[in-house]
């Protein structure tokens, strides 16, 4: 079987491919696969920690918001606004369980494609306890003998850094 086609079918099948090519490419779905940490939860306060919004489709360069909260806590608090970037590092100054929100949409949107939330522990420091600080020498001591000073604390991490001051009453 042979068709023959008319110029004008031509015409409109060529005009139906080219409106099909024109499709911008920001009608491709975005989709946010995953949101990844460079380190596993959970680690300890003040620890840097970089998270990667993985995302496909849409017209590039996507475009990502990064939100966080304490889930003990209503209030989502922004690092940063809208970037080309995927990536936020951040070090949660306060032990607790955060939410991270990764919003994705394409260059151009103004409104969000895709969105997802991960959880992150930071656990708080273990407290220090100073028990006691002691001398080699009692006091009174004459001008410019040597004295020790000695700290005492339990509890922490190890190493523990001591930091000593004085003053001239």
């Amino acid at each position: 079987m042979t068709f023959i086609l008319r110029r004008s079918a031509i015409a409109l099948v060529l005009a139906v491919v080219a409106m099909i090519a024109a499709v911008p490419s920001y009608a491709q779905a975005v989709t946010l696969s995953a949101i990844s940490t460079d380190k596993a939860s959970p680690q300890r306060a003040e620890t840097g920690v970089t998270f990667t919004a993985e995302a496909t489709g849409g017209a590039t360069p996507l475009e990502y918001h990064f939100l966080y909260r304490n889930t003990s806590g209503p209030n989502w608090m922004e690092p940063r606004g809208w970037s080309a970037d995927p990536s936020w590092a951040w070090a949660g100054q306060a032990g607790g369980t955060f939410e991270i929100k990764v919003s994705v949409r394409s260059v151009g949107h103004q409104i969000t494609d895709a969105t997802q939330t991960v959880t992150f522990v930071w656990e708080p420091w273990p407290a220090v306890t100073l028990s006691a600080i002691s001398t080699d020498k009692a006091s009174p001591q004459r001008a410019e003998t040597g004295v020790t000073f000695t700290a005492e604390a339990t509890g922490g991490a190890t190493p523990l850094e001591y930091h000593f001051l004085y003053r001239n009453t």
